[in-house]
């Protein structure tokens, strides 16, 4: 690729042409390397699900019973009701039981939507 011969002298007739092709060049090479970090970074974040996939199929919760959730769900919307909706960011049982719980639970009086939205408020 064309560079000046100085950089500090004002390019001649001859230099602007080649400086052009040279400028068209490096646009298409970071064009080019654009892409290659975009498909970088795709892959590493198909790594990183892959991992955090792993790491959650050994996560201790998984062995704990349903009926044991439903008691830990039960007893903590008791103490604080925003707490079963942090709770159920833990896992899919998670999430299934706070629904549960808003059906047949002591928050089954707080319409589900309506709960999300004074959650997301406080």
């Amino acid at each position: 690729m064309w560079t000046p011969e100085n950089k500090y002298a004002l390019p001649s007739g001859e230099d602007i042409p080649r400086a052009r092709e040279a400028i068209k060049q490096l646009k298409a090479e970071i064009e080019l390397a654009s892409l290659r970090v975009a498909e970088a970074q795709r892959y590493l974040d198909g790594l990183v699900d892959d991992l955090r996939e792993r790491e959650a199929w050994l996560a201790p919760v998984r062995r704990i019973p349903f009926d044991i959730l439903s008691l830990i769900f039960t007893t903590v919307s008791k103490m604080d009701w925003r707490t079963p909706m942090s709770l159920a960011g833990v896992c899919r049982t998670g999430e299934k039981e706070f629904s549960l719980l808003l059906e047949h639970g002591d928050l089954s009086i707080l319409h589900k939507r309506d709960l999300f939205a004074i959650y997301r408020s406080s």
